[in-house]
């Protein structure tokens, strides 16, 4: 409760479940998306996740400190909110492999630029001795988001025009985004 009645922090677990619901809707269907719209194989599906894979390494190493230092910890979150609303959006407009492969590392480039960032906003929001219980809030989210995201996403892909997968991710990515846009005071940092 202690982290409820805390405002910024409510403000940043609200938009952290905005955020790992979109994430978990795509990151959770995925291949089943991309099997369905584009035939692709488990073999093909396996390789096309591993470069992104490989593309979120090299950002996280390579990119994301001196992106972090030019844009700031705010608007680097922004940048990789905004990528993500676009991104899910254009899910829906892929019509082969090469520019499946495309989101798929833009993807992961919003994740390297988003989801550590989102943490340690929160993590700034409290008390340092209310750390872990936000953290455990966090995670809890993040789980039921685990549960909810895959069933969600099925039930699209299952019935429902394909484009709208990207569509309800892309909705919840919208939200976390608008979010961002309010300024809010943290604790330490």
């Amino acid at each position: 409760r202690s982290i409820w009645r805390n405002s910024s922090a409510r403000y940043l677990l609200i938009q952290w479940g905005f955020h790992t619901m979109s994430f978990m809707i795509y990151v959770s269907c995925i291949a089943l998306f991309a099997n369905l719209l584009l035939g692709l194989d488990s073999k093909e599906m396996g390789f096309l996740l591993m470069a992104a894979g490989v593309v979120r390494v090299l950002v996280r190493f390579l990119v994301f400190v001196p992106l972090l230092e030019r844009l700031g910890d705010r608007r680097t979150s922004m940048l990789g909110m905004g990528i993500f609303v676009v991104v899910y959006l254009l899910l829906g407009f892929v019509s082969n492999q090469v520019q499946f492969a495309l989101i798929l590392c833009a993807a992961s480039f919003a994740a390297a630029c988003t989801r550590g960032v989102l943490t340690g906003f929160l993590s700034r929001a409290v008390k340092p001795w209310e750390q872990g219980r936000a953290m455990g809030t966090s995670a809890s989210l993040d789980s039921f988001a685990q549960i909810t995201g895959p069933l969600v996403g099925g039930l699209i892909l299952d019935s429902l025009p394909l484009w709208m997968y990207g569509g309800l991710a892309s909705a919840f990515a919208l939200g976390a985004f608008l979010m961002s846009l309010r300024q809010l005071e943290l604790e330490q940092g």
